[in-house]
């Protein structure tokens, strides 16, 4: 009887309270790596849409041949997406406008400079920003070089004298 008393083993409770802890530990790590990984998906599901909806803004511009005059325009995006017929392709365009409601769109437009005066104002940059977050990497920038169409003022005031 006594040997079968040593030979019978157990788990103390600190034992027990050690594995419970590193469980525990284990789990937090998986749940936390888990979040990270959905975030990053969300954010390239975002960046995606967003190099998507600026490819289209951009194609829409080039395909009016009308370059928007020189400087900076903050637009609404569902706006802009609207006024160009991207809503018309759309299954769902009221659940894609609360999508965007937090979204911003920056238009720039500017002359590229050159060192050669023969060259001046023959270049024009369209540059596009989308962002949908505050983050430095919730935004994506499109950029565009075409000639100018004779619609815009490619001269800023200093140099036309004024």
């Amino acid at each position: 009887m006594i040997n079968f008393i040593k030979s019978n083993k157990a788990f103390t409770l600190v034992e027990i309270a050690i594995a419970v802890t590193l469980l525990g530990l284990g789990l937090t790590t998986i749940v936390s790596l888990q979040n990270s990984a959905t975030e990053a998906v969300l954010n390239e599901k975002n960046r995606l849409q967003a190099a998507l909806y600026g490819d289209y803004l951009l194609t829409m511009i080039k395909v009016s041949k009308s370059i928007p005059n020189i400087g900076e325009e903050r637009l609404d995006i569902s706006n802009e997406l609207e006024r160009t017929g991207f809503f018309a392709l759309e299954n769902n365009p009221n659940k894609l406008r609360e999508n965007l409601a937090n979204w911003q769109y920056v238009r720039r437009v500017s002359p590229v400079p050159f060192p050669i005066p023969e060259l001046q104002n023959s270049l024009i940059k369209l540059e596009i920003n989308l962002s949908w977050g505050d983050r430095d990497d919730q935004n994506i920038n499109l950029i565009y070089f075409t000639e100018p169409t004779g619609n815009q003022n490619t001269q800023n005031s200093s140099q036309r004298g004024e």
